[in-house]
Order: structure tokens, then C-alpha cells, then sequence
């Protein structure tokens, strides 16, 4: 029941993070970092941004481009 319950929830976080809207929270939460936090943002902060931004820009495999149909030419 709880493996349930997990599982629609990540399903339903990851439906949000498929919305521009996600891109306006990374991009609200550097803004956020820089402003705040300003010396713990080096390489290591810089390398965690750029990897939630990665994850919001790939696709995932139910989006993949489906393959195109090979006939025979004599067929």
C-alpha cells in the first residue's frame, strides 16, 4: 500500500517537473542562492544547478521519437 502511494507521488512530482513552471522555480531558486548565499555558491553549487537544469531539459523514454518504419523497397 505505502509502495503505492509512493509511486503515484513521484509520478505526480514528476509531472510538475515536466511544466515551464519548473524552470521558473530553478530559475527563482539560483536567484535565491545568489542573493542569500552568495559564498556557497562556487563550482560544486554552480555543478547542482546545471544538473537540475539537465533534468529538465531531457526527455523522458514514454516521450522518445519512434522509429521509423523501414520497408522493403520491393515490397
Amino acid at each position: 500500500m505505502a509502495t503505492l502511494q509512493l509511486r503515484e507521488a513521484l509520478t505526480k512530482v514528476g509531472t510538475l517537473t515536466s511544466r515551464p513552471a519548473a524552470f521558473l522555480i530553478l530559475g527563482g531558486y539560483t536567484v535565491s542562492w545568489f542573493v542569500f548565499e552568495r559564498e556557497t555558491l562556487d563550482w560544486h553549487g554552480v555543478a547542482t544547478l546545471v544538473t537540475w537544469a539537465m533534468t529538465l531539459l531531457s526527455k523522458g523514454p514514454s516521450i522518445a521519437t519512434p522509429k521509423p518504419c523501414r520497408r522493403n523497397w520491393m515490397s
